[in-house]
C-alpha cells in the first residue's frame, strides 16, 4: 500500500510543469556560474540587503515587462481566434443554407455542428461541393442535349 507521503511525492513529481522548472533552474545556475564563477549564494557580488532588494526589484520589473508583453500578445491571439471563429460560423451558416429543403435529414444532422467540429464542417463543405459539381454537370448535360 502507498503511504500518504509516497502519494504526495508522486503527485509532486507528476506535475507537468515541474521538470521544465527544474531544467530552467539548472540552466540559469549554469549561466550564473559561467558569468560570475559561482552561484549567487557564494558570489558575494550583492554585498548588502539594499543591493539584494534592488537587484530583486530590477528582476521583478523585467518580469512585469515580459508579462505585459505576453498579455498583449495573448489579447491579439484571442482577437484573431474570435475573428476566425466568427468566419467559421458564417461559413457553417452558408453551408447550411446550401442544403435544400429536399434534404431535411442532412440539414438536421448538420445543423447541430459547433465550431469545434472542424472535421465535420469540412465534410459538409465536401458534400456541398460535390452536390454543386453534380448539379453543374447535370445542367451542362441538359444544355447539350436540348
Amino acid at each position: 500500500m502507498i503511504t500518504q507521503d509516497e502519494e504526495l511525492c508522486m503527485m509532486i513529481k507528476g506535475m507537468a510543469y515541474r521538470q521544465p522548472i527544474i531544467d530552467r533552474l539548472d540552466r540559469q545556475t549554469e549561466k550564473g556560474i559561467k558569468k560570475y564563477g559561482h552561484t549567487i549564494d557564494k558570489s558575494g557580488h550583492l554585498k548588502s540587503m539594499e543591493e539584494r532588494c534592488e537587484y530583486a526589484l530590477e528582476e521583478a520589473t523585467d518580469l512585469i515587462v515580459y508579462l505585459e508583453d505576453l498579455r498583449t500578445h495573448t489579447k491579439q491571439i484571442e482577437n484573431e481566434r474570435d475573428m476566425y471563429l466568427a468566419e467559421l460560423l458564417a461559413i457553417r451558416d452558408l453551408l447550411m443554407e446550401c442544403l435544400s429543403e429536399t434534404a431535411p435529414i442532412e440539414k438536421i444532422k448538420w445543423s447541430k455542428l459547433t465550431l469545434h467540429d472542424l472535421v465535420e464542417i469540412r465534410a459538409l463543405a465536401g458534400i456541398i461541393t460535390s452536390k454543386y459539381i453534380a448539379t453543374q454537370k447535370r445542367l451542362i448535360t441538359e444544355r447539350i442535349e436540348s
